[in-house]
């Protein structure tokens, strides 16, 4: 009877084995960080001793897919910081929901190996401090016009708007270097490669609004694209023997100095005929304008007794 209850009690207070975490070997990553921002993390003096090495981190998935309670497993070469900087560069990952085997990753664990590589180019006054710049104090930066000119023309000609975000580091000078984009909403429509070619025409102030240095630091550049305002003129009909019955529409941009910057937003026509017509005529029009702007404009050709005037 008592070797029953000892049995017993040792049954009830006996520790309760936690189930062991899942552990993710496929993980799916919703972002991950920029060669800018790898760059800014990178060790300065084994930048500056062009020293490459790795670290290896074992961390754990929040909610949120983002790498949590990290520590440093592996570090090669030993003390040279790639361990310190590969822990700073985990908070820039984020995993999404399901990996690709189909394991929820939330409460899941997963080793990181992490290269760390020298960057190709880096300008000399633009050795990386790891500092990420919040409150930039921006001199310059793109006008309306300047989104227009750089608007992907399949997004226009479907008609669809979107969102990139680039990562870049900061020259003493205020000016971006070694950008590269971070995501883009929708994919593969491009507005990665768009905001790539906006990150020149930004420039800050040597210190931010909180009075802090820029040189070296990273900073991100959210760009929203809308697609741009446009006035519609009328129709424009032209009439030739020469012609096909067809129609193509352009957008373009008028400025004081003439139309240019043109293509074509709708044509149906076998291999674009009208609309090769079409951007041959539009940077042949007069239009007055004060400041440049953006337009559209369909061209109607058809087969007649009129020729086209040249």
């Amino acid at each position: 009877m008592l070797g029953f209850l000892a049995a017993a009690a040792a049954q009830v207070v006996a520790p309760v084995t936690a189930p062991a975490p899942k552990i993710i070997t496929q993980p799916v990553w919703a972002t991950i960080p920029s060669a800018a921002e790898f760059t800014a993390t990178y060790p300065t003096a084994a930048l500056r001793n062009r020293v490459e090495g790795r670290a290896t981190l074992q961390c754990e998935v929040d909610r949120a897919g983002a790498l949590v309670n990290c520590a440093v497993t592996q570090e090669e070469p030993a003390g040279a910081g790639f361990g310190e900087a590969a822990f700073r560069i985990s908070a820039l990952f984020r995993m999404r929901p399901l990996s690709q085997d189909r394991v929820r990753t939330a409460g899941g664990q997963i080793t990181m190996p992490i290269r760390f590589k020298l960057p190709e180019e880096l300008p000399p006054d633009a050795i990386p401090t790891g500092v990420s710049i919040q409150q930039p104090d921006w001199v310059t930066k793109p006008l309306a016009a300047d989104f227009a000119n750089v608007y992907p023309l399949a997004a226009s000609n479907n008609e669809l708007e979107g969102t990139a975000t680039a990562a870049c580091l900061v020259t003493k000078e205020g000016q971006l270097a070694r950008c590269s984009v971070l995501s883009e909403d929708p994919v593969g429509q491009g507005f990665g490669e768009a905001v790539l070619k906006m990150t020149g025409l930004f420039k800050m102030k040597p210190l931010t609004v909180d009075g802090k240095p820029v040189a070296g630091g990273t900073v991100r550049i959210p760009i929203r694209f809308v697609l741009p305002q446009e006035e519609k003129l009328n129709d424009i009909v032209i009439t030739s023997p020469d012609l096909v019955d067809s129609q193509a529409t352009v957008n373009c941009r008028a400025q004081p100095a003439g139309v240019d910057n043109c293509w074509v937003v709708n044509d149906k026509t076998p291999n674009g005929y009208a609309g090769g017509l079409a951007l041959q005529l539009a940077p042949r029009l007069h239009i007055r304008v004060d400041e440049p702007g953006r337009f559209r404009v369909r061209f109607v050709f058809k087969k007649g007794e009129s020729p086209i005037r040249r």
